[in-house]
């Protein structure tokens, strides 16, 4: 955490035309500081999306995982797999908008095979 001296002096250093440029408490540096928030969750949500991804394909690697060792048969047997993947499907499709569509879609897939 930076001290209160260094992070103010590095603001009116780098941002010394700010005050000018907006005011405070005029309406151009309240949309300003909108801008900068939703920029900054734009950056947050980018760093985020990816985290999230990865829980959804590990949470389903491991209940993939603790099924194949409950039926302690291998993973070569097509049948109890094709369960275990809609089961599964539930966490891996979890941020989709669609995901009721493409469990709709994966397991007509299933069935035909």
């Amino acid at each position: 955490m930076p001290k209160k001296g260094n992070l103010e002096r590095h603001f009116n250093t780098i941002h010394s035309k700010y005050q000018t440029d907006f005011p405070p408490n005029s309406e151009i540096r309240k949309s300003k500081l909108q801008a900068l928030k939703s920029q900054l969750k734009v950056q947050e949500n980018m760093f985020s999306g990816p985290i999230e991804q990865s829980k959804a394909a590990t949470e389903a690697s491991f209940q993939v995982s603790y099924r194949i060792a409950q039926k302690c048969k291998p993973f070569s047997d097509g049948e109890y797999i094709k369960e275990i993947f809609e089961e599964v499907s539930d966490s891996l499709f979890v941020n989709f908008k669609n995901k009721n569509e493409i469990k709709k879609a994966v397991q007509s897939r299933l069935q035909l095979s």
